[in-house]
């Protein structure tokens, strides 16, 4: 299957193979105004540090979360895995990244 079919298939209203469709109801939690940077809390007019990498990180988990979902629908080296697998690997890259600046800051802050 071509990337974009794959692309296509990612749709956020349609579910996941083995996963039940999400309630219209309910706000996508993925795709809804969750995005925003302090959703649901009361907005600051300069986010410290440590905020914006805890954001940071969050959206590094959806992102790193879906495509290991999806990488359970994919067969064994199918291009489209590989392309997923590629992904993880940059998104749990990140999350590395993010959790050692977090970890300096907290070290920082305590004086060490």
């Amino acid at each position: 299957m071509p990337l974009t079919a794959f692309s296509r298939s990612l749709d956020p209203h349609r579910p996941l193979a083995g996963h039940a469709a999400p309630s219209i109801a309910t706000p996508n939690p993925v795709f809804g105004p969750s995005l925003e940077p302090n959703a649901g809390r009361r907005p600051e007019p300069h986010p410290t540090s440590r905020q914006v990498l805890h954001d940071l990180n969050n959206q590094l988990m959806i992102v790193v979360g879906l495509a290991d979902l999806c990488l359970e629908t994919l067969p064994e080296g199918s291009a489209e895995r590989q392309h997923l697998e590629m992904m993880v690997k940059a998104g749990g890259n990140a999350v590395q990244i993010v959790n050692a600046e977090s970890r300096r800051l907290r070290e920082q802050a305590q004086g060490r």
